[in-house]
């Protein structure tokens, strides 16, 4: 157990420095932290957020593995070079392709609670 707690700690050294220094975490927890409100809202059912878990956990969890990336670049070499930037590059594209599944699973989510909550309103 005091190796589990130990890991532990250094696990949530990681998400505190990427909370610190990603601009980038911190929009997508804030995206995170949107659909828990609708989600709570509109009493969205089990499987929905299912999804909104896997996608949230996967867009964070992908967002850190690029924080982390591009640390190890920037430690490897400060100066321009095309393969650390490729590396970077590509690090970020696997986010913006999981962001992009996340929105579209949100949309596909939350569309009709809003259009309904908002035909509810101008009826």
């Amino acid at each position: 157990m005091k190796r589990f707690i130990y890991s532990l700690n250094f696990a949530l050294n990681g998400l505190k420095f990427s909370f610190q220094n990603g601009h980038n975490f911190k929009i997508q927890l804030s995206f995170l932290l949107l659909s828990i409100c609708l989600g709570s809202l509109f009493n969205i059912n089990k499987q929905e957020w299912l999804w909104i878990i896997v996608f949230s956990s996967l867009v964070l969890s992908l967002e850190v593995v690029n924080t982390a990336i591009e640390e190890l670049c920037n430690k490897i070499s400060k100066e321009k070079d095309e393969h650390i930037m490729w590396i970077k590059d590509l690090s970020a594209g696997a986010v913006l392709i999981s962001s992009i599944g996340a929105m579209i699973i949100g949309l596909i989510i939350f569309y009709p609670y809003i259009s309904t909550f908002l035909f509810s309103l101008f009826q």
